[in-house]
């Protein structure tokens, strides 16, 4: 994970920390004061939309990705890749899809 993905998990943790600690606590409850099997469903489905954010605030932060965006700036002639990258940067240099992308001499 690079410092993006990073900030973005802890962006979601934030934002479902509340539906999350709302259902902690409600399950904390002993059972004679438990309410409706509604507000266990509705604390559930509360942590979906940030859970969706995280998944695609990751997914944007990729390194491929920042790769992407770069290329597609039309004032971008070349981006030059270490020879030493390893992973998804070093896929991106060798891919031929990506005239613009290359490895550095």
């Amino acid at each position: 994970m690079n410092v993006s993905q990073v900030n973005s998990l802890l962006r979601w943790l934030l934002g479902a920390s509340g539906p999350v600690g709302a259902l902690l606590v409600y399950w904390g409850v002993p059972v004679e004061y438990l309410g409706s099997l509604t507000e266990i469903v509705i604390g559930c489905v509360a942590v979906i939309p940030p859970l969706i954010a995280l998944v695609l605030s990751i997914r944007a932060h990729s390194k491929s990705r920042i790769i992407a965006e770069v290329e597609a700036i039309p004032e971008v002639v070349k981006v030059l890749i270490d020879p030493a990258a390893t992973g998804e940067v070093a896929r991106a240099a060798i891919d031929p899809l990506r005239p613009k992308v290359s490895l550095r001499n």
